[in-house]
């Protein structure tokens, strides 16, 4: 049977403009802020995120926000994938591939965006692809 070790829910359908869970970290985290891990063999993914509403205009699954701070080229989100080479003096995490998206132009009623795909090949990182959207 499926169960849950911790079950937030807000069945009350009127309390709308609610927040089900914030966290928060004012201090610089040694690793990462929110760990999650499973040591199990598994075969499911860690993380699901399921948007059950029937509606066709459903909100974006995952949003990423970086604000307080505005700057021409500033990264504002990556995705990196990680896993470990066969050194011989021990494994060593090695980043094999990342998305980055970065605000390449900031300026009111002229914003710019760019994606940029990386790969590691013969040992070396580096671009493999990049995107921005032109109105054309």
């Amino acid at each position: 049977a499926v169960r849950s070790l911790i079950d937030l829910t807000n069945d009350n359908t009127a309390a709308v403009n609610t927040t089900l869970l914030q966290m928060k970290n004012d201090a610089i985290a040694a690793k990462s802020s929110v760990i999650i891990e499973s040591t199990a063999a598994e075969v499911n993914p860690l993380i699901e995120l399921i948007n059950s509403n029937n509606s066709a205009d459903k909100p974006a699954m995952l949003r990423f926000n970086k604000l307080g701070h505005q700057a021409d080229d500033m990264q504002i989100g990556k995705l990196s994938f990680f896993g470990e080479n066969n050194n011989g003096g021990g494994p060593e995490a090695i980043e094999y591939a990342k998305i980055t998206v970065i605000a390449s132009d900031v300026a009111d009623a002229d914003e710019g965006g760019l994606i940029q795909f990386s790969a590691m090949a013969g040992g070396t990182g580096g671009t493999a692809a990049m995107t921005t959207f032109m109105n054309i």
